[in-house]
């Protein structure tokens, strides 16, 4: 059985690429996506073993994903129509 080799591409990932298109996007909420992802850490911490971590980063990642749809994100935006 013969393998075939994968090709290296060592410019796959361009950071700053990313990092730019990333505060485009966030730049004219950023004071509420800080809040969103601070409540949501904070209020996951209160909880021991971090049970509730996990559905606050759904949270805080579905509020994300509704800015980059265009939809209108606020701080008690329900999720149910963007997950």
């Amino acid at each position: 059985m013969e393998m075939d080799t994968i090709p290296f591409n060592r410019n796959a990932v361009a950071p700053i690429e990313i990092l730019t298109e990333a505060w485009n996007r966030v730049r004219d909420q950023y004071w509420l996506f800080l809040g969103i992802t601070a409540a949501g850490v904070i209020l996951a911490s209160f909880v021991p073993m971090g049970i509730l971590m996990g559905p606050m980063f759904c949270g805080i990642y579905g509020c994300f994903r509704a800015q980059r749809l265009g939809q209108p994100v606020r701080f008690e935006v329900k999720l149910l129509g963007v997950l």
